[in-house]
């Protein structure tokens, strides 16, 4: 027996909170049948997406690398770093990684903890057309940074240290050369060679 107080809920409103019921059930099914068929491998990039980049952001870096490539995997922290310190750079990483291997690009991604783009470059042939700086990249790492669309700097080889990454991006170009620190001495050195 039901007390006075107690509301009496229609029939049709109870068949009504049963559909909310299982619409509501049918929702976060979804929701976790999304969550668990979500993407493992890594988009691939053309050169003409790859040639746009600079214009997308005020100052870009773009960075080649590849799965097989020590250095790369070595430099990735630096690029991690930028990219969490510094708001106003926009970081891509590109791998060069033949296009079939994007799944295990994807696992670079995950253990290497990139938060920042990471695409894999479409597989290139004598006829693709694109950016000479997007073409030419015969070995990794090999880091573009850009300002205002404009090529500003270029680091060839692996960023070996927080500061040269910093010194590539802040400094004026051509101040950064991404040969390390010896220039002057091996300068000095050569000269003194020809005396």
């Amino acid at each position: 027996m039901r007390s006075q107080n107690s509301p009496v809920i229609p029939q049709a409103s109870r068949r009504n909170q049963k559909c909310l019921t299982n619409r509501f059930r049918t929702v976060i099914l979804l929701i976790l049948l999304l969550h668990a068929c979500k993407k493992d491998y890594v988009d691939e990039i053309d050169l003409e997406a790859i040639a746009a980049l600079p214009e997308q952001h005020p100052i870009v870096v773009v960075n080649f690398w590849a799965t097989w490539c020590p250095p790369c995997l070595q430099e990735i922290p630096y690029f991690v770093r930028l990219h969490k310190m510094r708001p106003d750079v926009h970081v891509i990483g590109i791998s060069v990684d033949d296009p079939a291997l994007d799944r295990e690009v994807f696992k670079f991604v995950k253990q290497y903890r990139m938060p920042y783009p990471v695409y894999l470059r479409e597989r290139l042939d004598r006829k693709s057309k694109g950016p000479e700086w997007a073409t030419i990249v015969d070995m990794v790492p090999i880091t573009y940074i850009f300002k205002e669309g404009k090529l500003h700097n270029t680091i060839y080889g692996a960023v070996e240290k927080w500061e040269e990454l910093q010194d590539a991006v802040d400094k004026a170009p051509g101040e950064y050369l991404g040969f390390g620190d010896d220039e002057d001495e091996n300068e000095e050195s050569f000269s003194e060679s020809e005396d």
